[in-house]
């Protein structure tokens, strides 16, 4: 009887047939270098425009603020200009009314109530946009108390209108308050009569060396 093994042959052929040439095997570790990749450079790139995206809305923020405080300065120089010229309208004004009955480059005080009183409106005009901008830009409702200082400040009249305008309590700012005065050594003259104008002075005469 003679015996012929064909099953063993075929499991040697099967063998041969399961495994991968080294052509295949450097084809397929090629192919996972290629899609990893390319999954990194997709994961950097997608990295690189997220980034690219808030710069962008910063930068857009970033606009918009300059914007806005350049509007906030245009508006500062405008009040800064008309203080001025209201600064010295009233320094006209203080002219007449130091000498009542001498007239004052041929004006007197009576000529000068037009002038006072439009002074006067104007003043009244700028503070209540000024406080109307504050409110908006702090959020704030209500104001308590207004303090007023400066040459502006002794026109006739200002504070009882800026009081009524407003509907809060008006004072005058007195930097004497905590300041001893010697009117003998200062010629007599009465802090009251220069409170108004002396805020500034006395804020300078306080200052130390090396203060900011």
């Amino acid at each position: 009887m003679i015996r012929i093994n064909l099953l063993g042959g075929e499991r040697k052929n099967i063998k041969k047939t399961t495994f991968l040439d080294a052509g295949q095997r450097i084809t397929i570790a090629c192919s996972l270098i290629l899609v990893v990749a390319v999954l990194g450079i997709g994961g950097w790139y997608w990295q690189l425009n997220d980034a690219s995206t808030r710069v962008d809305q910063e930068l857009a923020a970033t606009e918009q603020e300059r914007a806005r405080l350049q509007s906030l300065l245009a508006k500062v120089r405008t009040f800064e200009q008309q203080r001025t010229q209201l600064q010295q309208r009233v320094a006209l004004i203080e002219q007449l009314r130091s000498g009542q009955s001498i007239p004052v480059d041929g004006a007197t005080v009576e000529d000068a109530q037009p002038v006072l009183r439009a002074v006067t409106e104007n003043v009244l005009l700028e503070v209540q946009k000024t406080l109307e901008f504050f409110k908006a830009a702090a959020s704030v409702d209500h104001i308590d108390r207004v303090v007023v200082s400066g040459g502006v400040s002794r026109i006739e009249g200002l504070r009882e209108r800026l009081q009524e305008r407003l509907q809060a309590p008006v004072e005058y700012f007195d930097p004497f308050k905590v300041v001893a005065w010697d009117a003998k050594k200062l010629g007599g003259t009465d802090a009251s009569d220069v409170s108004a104008t002396a805020a500034v002075a006395v804020g300078l005469a306080l200052r130390q060396v090396g203060d900011r």
